[in-house]
């Protein structure tokens, strides 16, 4: 479990960043900071910042699980303890990216409980806050689509839709600031964010109605840092600089034409194909996240017009769903799919669609189980001997008296 004390030293640490605008570069060691100064005014930039690097942090280790579990990436490390390289993932194998995940929801909610006192009236129209809230129902969102349970500091296991459920409040509140802000961007991050945690409920018709607020160009993204190790792109450094995980073996290995999906060969000296740190995996170098600093998506509209299609084919509505997927298409310079195809045929289309859109994202997990379990045309057996969803992890099972 999380303490407040963790989140503190994670908010204080980031303190410095808020003079490198997007809060994420230059990052310096504030030193030892009396808790009363995040009172302060002044410190609402730096706590901001603290809750981005946080996600961006537990991103690094989720995608990389999500990734092996769901077939995004196959693992072709040196060490021998990562779980989920057989698709299967125990409570040991998730103490360090349940950890992190938990710190990215609790430092957004512990840092908006904070400027809400701090700020006053002024809250209600702080863009700083409508950034808090989005970051803390991106968090609560990863939880309820990542993990078979919810737990909310040091309570009792409780359903994932919690977290659906307490994402979708903070994306309302961040609507209704961001929209007083006038800050449109962090607005239709919220609108976005909304939208998938409706359709992650079942409210399709409300998803949709708030999908139509993000444009298809749209995108809000975790920053990263090439000049500071501790905020660089791990997906990066992984699969760029030690070759733990790579595309082989994986459905997207067969697919090198994809804008979305981008990646390369790389060769030995010899020129041979080079070999990953397991020295037998072949490595096929994801090509999305090119650098240390390379941004990864948080929100984005190519998404939502994904979200779109499957609502669509949930009412049997082809023309529908194949009209919201060329939206998306245009976007990546894609040709148009005609919409003269079977329900069948339109539902795999839009299982490769959303697939190649949220490609190491942390979001195909999710997709995966869903349609494991649905009936009909929706149906995909991939996940079938998979872990359907992350397990809390031990550590917290441990610690947490709650837990039985």
């Amino acid at each position: 479990m999380m303490t407040r004390q963790l989140w503190q030293r994670t908010a204080l640490l980031a303190a410095a960043l808020s003079a490198a605008g997007c809060g994420l570069l230059d990052v310096s060691n504030p030193g030892p900071t009396e808790d009363s100064q995040l009172d302060n005014p002044g410190a609402v930039s730096g706590i901001v910042a603290g809750m981005s690097a946080a996600m961006s942090d537990a991103l690094n280790y989720l995608i990389e699980m999500d990734g092996v579990v769901s077939g995004e990436l196959a693992f072709s490390g040196s060490f021998g303890n990562f779980g989920g390289v057989n698709g299967i993932v125990s409570p040991e194998d998730e103490n360090s990216t349940w950890s992190r995940v938990q710190q990215a929801r609790i430092t957004a909610e512990e840092g908006i409980t904070r400027m809400q006192s701090t700020l006053g009236d002024g809250y209600a129209s702080s863009a700083y806050a409508a950034r808090a809230n989005v970051l803390a129902g991106v968090a609560n969102r990863f939880i309820g689509e990542s993990y078979c349970n919810a737990v909310i500091d040091g309570g009792p296991l409780l359903d994932r839709t919690t977290a659906f459920e307490r994402a979708e409040q903070y994306f309302t509140d961040a609507i209704a600031i961001g929209t007083a802000a006038g800050n449109d961007d962090y607005m239709m991050a919220a609108y976005g964010g909304r939208a998938e945690v409706r359709a992650d409920l079942g409210r399709w018709t409300e998803a949709i109605a708030d999908a139509a607020h993000v444009p298809t160009e749209f995108e809000y993204d975790a920053l990263f840092s090439a000049d500071n190790s501790s905020l660089n792109n791990a997906v990066n450094y992984d699969t760029h600089k030690v070759y733990s995980f790579t595309v082989a073996g994986t459905p997207r290995a067969s697919i090198t034409n994809d804008p979305r999906t981008p990646w390369d060969t790389v060769h030995a000296s010899d020129g041979s194909v080079q070999k990953g740190a397991d020295g037998v995996s072949p490595v096929y170098r994801q090509r999305k996240y090119p650098s240390l600093d390379s941004p990864i998506p948080l929100v984005k509209g190519a998404a939502l017009r994904t979200l779109e299609a499957e609502a669509a084919l949930l009412n049997s509505d082809v023309a529908g769903a194949v009209a919201a997927i060329n939206q998306e298409r245009s976007f990546y310079g894609l040709s148009s799919i005609h919409p003269g195809i079977s329900l069948d045929s339109a539902w795999a289309l839009l299982r490769n669609e959303r697939s190649a859109v949220t490609w190491l994202e942390g979001r195909h997990l999710w997709d995966e189980s869903r349609w494991f379990a649905a009936t009909g045309p929706a149906h995909d057996d991939f996940m079938r001997d998979r872990s359907l969803c992350l397990p809390v992890s031990q550590d917290e099972i441990d610690a947490n008296p709650n837990i039985p």
